[in-house]
């Protein structure tokens, strides 16, 4: 993603790049709410793989998966309406210039195709993930990633029109299909048969999804909305200087997403075979190893904002340093809230996650239409990432509460390692600014050199001799 960004962002000018940014982000923020209705589709696989050794368990696996199949392709045909009627409402709200106008409608449309294809097609990874094929399931993830951005790259650098460049950015779900296509994951496990199809299993499925795609839809709302603010209360210029922010700022998203893809089904089976201490013990280290390995990160980038804007995208997207430090600053907490949302959709809690996301988005919009117009690109990260804190650290201690867990062990087995890490963190990005002359490649190397100093220390300070054990053996087998 960050390849992706930096390519297009080299080739494209600042309004362009941002009218790339706004429109590419409805696909990007349907996958992650596709990612979200996926859960339920998981977490119900899980169960009935975890459920007892019934005969029936091939065909109650089919009937999951063939109801499933059917709402993804009603899900992808209304999405993709969906996505081309607001493309093409976003186009006019920005007041663009009629050619430039133009390639943005007709994005909009690339764009619809492209998730019309695509969303169907990731059942085949919903199913490898819910196997607990892990490693099968990264390997598919990076192949479809691959041929992904060297589509999206090989079209920017080769001055492809506008709308072709949006309408690839919208081909990841259709590649990383493919990609678990060819593992073959329905062979000797499920069918995908119309027999199968219940009407009683699709309603528990649409339910359960549209509860987890509301919670995720917020932050599509969320970051759509706030760039949109940005347009009409600033410039379009304002929302291409906020776009190399949000993107970095997505890498620490991605990371956290990574420990629900495995703790959501690992959760779901525990709970199914009535195994409370392991699963209590899974919430905590969860949550523990999510915010330890985002949030030195999160720390050492805040501090080299400006060099890692301006090595990365340019001298001219400096300005939005201020943007990504503050964007940076609620990923201290808010890995761990990850976590502990999967904990409660693992636990039947679908709802709680969504009226937490829906009074974030709330307070979001009413910071950001009043911090827009005085402080840029600046004040919506300020609307971001206030509500988001507040909203890690209440899914956190629900998450520890849900599994039976002790919220009183929040702070001191949760919070302790990876604010150790952070601190370490952002103490080496700091000195390397000053003694390095502010920035500059080597600031940078400085400053990666200090998120791992942070990882050691709470390695050697932090972790138990239990959790020392385990990482070793697995740096011994990778």
């Amino acid at each position: 993603m960050l390849v992706v960004a930096t390519v297009v962002g080299r080739a494209l000018d600042l309004r362009a790049f941002g009218v790339f940014g706004l429109l590419s982000s409805l696909a990007g923020y349907l996958l992650v709410i596709q990612n979200a209705a996926a859960a339920a589709v998981v977490r119900e696989l899980a169960v009935v793989d975890a459920d007892g050794a019934g005969g029936d368990r091939g065909a109650r696996r089919s009937i999951v998966a063939t109801s499933a199949l059917a709402l993804y392709v009603a899900a992808a045909l209304a999405a993709a309406a969906l996505v081309a009627a607001a493309g093409w409402a976003i186009a006019a709200a920005l007041r663009l210039p009629p050619g430039l106008e133009r390639q943005a409608e007709l994005g909009a449309v690339a764009l619809a195709v492209a998730v019309a294809l695509g969303w169907p097609l990731t059942l085949l990874r919903d199913v490898v993930r819910a196997r607990g094929r892990f490693l099968l399931l990264a390997g598919c993830e990076l192949a479809g990633l691959a041929a992904y951005g060297a589509l999206v790259c090989a079209l920017a650098a080769a001055g492809a029109p506008l709308w072709a460049v949006v309408g690839a950015n919208g081909t990841l779900p259709l590649a990383v299909g493919l990609a678990a296509a060819a593992s073959r994951p329905l062979r000797g496990w499920a069918r995908l048969r119309p027999a199968f199809l219940r009407i009683d299993t699709a309603r528990r499925l649409a339910t359960g999804g549209a509860q987890l795609s509301a919670a995720e839809i917020t932050s599509a709302v969320v970051y759509t909305a706030d760039r949109a603010l940005l347009g009409a209360l600033a410039s379009p210029r304002a929302v291409g200087l906020f776009e190399g922010p949000l993107r970095a700022h997505n890498v620490l998203r991605a990371l956290g997403a990574a420990f629900v893809t495995t703790v959501l089904p690992a959760a779901a089976r525990l709970r199914a075979a009535g195994d409370s201490a392991a699963l209590r013990e899974l919430a905590v280290r969860g949550m523990r190893y999510a915010l330890l390995s985002t949030a030195p990160l999160a720390a050492a980038g805040a501090v080299s904002a400006r060099p890692l804007l301006e090595l990365w995208l340019g001298a001219r997207y400096g300005g939005g340093a201020p943007a990504l430090a503050v964007l940076l600053s609620y990923w201290l907490v808010y890995a761990a809230g990850m976590v502990g949302a999967a904990l409660l959709v693992a636990s039947g809690g679908a709802t709680r996650v969504l009226r937490a996301a829906l009074a974030t988005v709330a307070a979001n919009l009413v910071l950001a239409a009043g911090l827009a117009p005085s402080a840029g690109a600046t004040g919506v990260a300020v609307a971001i990432a206030l509500p988001a804190a507040v909203q890690g650290v209440w899914l956190a201690r629900a998450g520890l509460q849900a599994v039976g867990g002790l919220p009183r062990r929040f702070t001191r087995a949760v919070v302790a390692p990876g604010w150790v890490a952070a601190a370490v963190a952002a103490a080496g990005a700091f000195g390397a600014q000053r003694t390095l002359a502010g920035g500059g490649p080597l600031a940078l190397a400085a400053a990666a050199a200090a998120v791992v100093a942070g990882w050691l220390v709470a390695f050697v300070a932090v972790l138990d001799h239990s959790e020392r054990q385990l990482l070793r053996a697995l740096w011994r087998r990778a």
